[in-house]
């Protein structure tokens, strides 16, 4: 019957798992105590991923809705990509203490940022998709950030908040037309640290997103 737990769940030892199966059944990801990565097509048959306390890296594809306590057995999770889903927000992020990779994509109603800026720990940041983005107000507390992804979002008021001491970056970037444009990407770029000098790493921006490299003089 759809209420019966598939075979899948008797793979306890397994440590990866992609899966985009149509089905009606449950799976048991609570028994997969050694599961460390996963890739899920979701279903309402899924929702027991959020019991499973072994996940560092975890991709959830047409999530419909996150529970209130969905982070608490994932204490463990350093990577963490949402798709195409019609959340609103994340809340209760300042718990995901181990978080260091955020991939936000084409979440059309996503309108609440701000509780991103609590991940202290995160190095590895994307956006795509995600048309109610306007401001990165947020982005100014990840003080561990050293790679930011905007693609393809509307337009951003301003990258002032982009932490480092070293303006000029923003001018750069303004002065090639990306305050109208969608995206930006600041690749190899320690945001925690005093910038050197930035160069641009192509002479052109190249679709919606421009690659920006940065080399510490001395």
């Amino acid at each position: 019957g759809g209420d019966t737990p598939i075979l899948v769940s008797d793979l306890t030892q397994l440590r990866q798992l992609e899966f985009t199966a149509a089905t009606k059944g449950q799976v048991a990801f609570d028994r997969m105590s050694c599961l460390e990565k996963c890739y899920l097509y979701w279903w309402p048959g899924a929702s027991s991923i959020f019991k499973c306390g072994s996940l560092q890296d975890v991709a959830l594809d047409g999530l419909r809705s996150l529970p209130d306590d969905w982070f608490q057995n994932w204490r463990k999770l350093s990577a963490l990509a949402i798709q195409n889903s019609p959340i609103k927000s994340i809340l209760n992020f300042p718990a995901m203490e181990s978080l260091t990779k955020l991939e936000l994509a084409n979440l059309k109603a996503f309108d609440d940022f701000t509780p991103i800026g609590d991940l202290r720990s995160l190095r590895w940041l994307s956006i795509s998709g995600c048309k109610r983005l306007q401001s990165i107000d947020f982005v100014a507390s990840l003080t561990a950030l050293e790679i930011l992804l905007l693609v393809d979002n509307r337009k951003i008021a301003s990258l002032s908040p982009v932490p480092g001491e070293d303006r000029g970056l923003e001018a750069v970037l303004r002065g090639i037309g990306l305050g109208q444009g969608d995206g930006v990407c600041l690749a190899g770029f320690n945001l925690a640290k005093r910038i050197g000098e930035s160069r641009l790493a192509s002479g052109q921006n190249q679709g919606n997103a421009l690659r920006v490299e940065t080399v510490n003089s001395g």
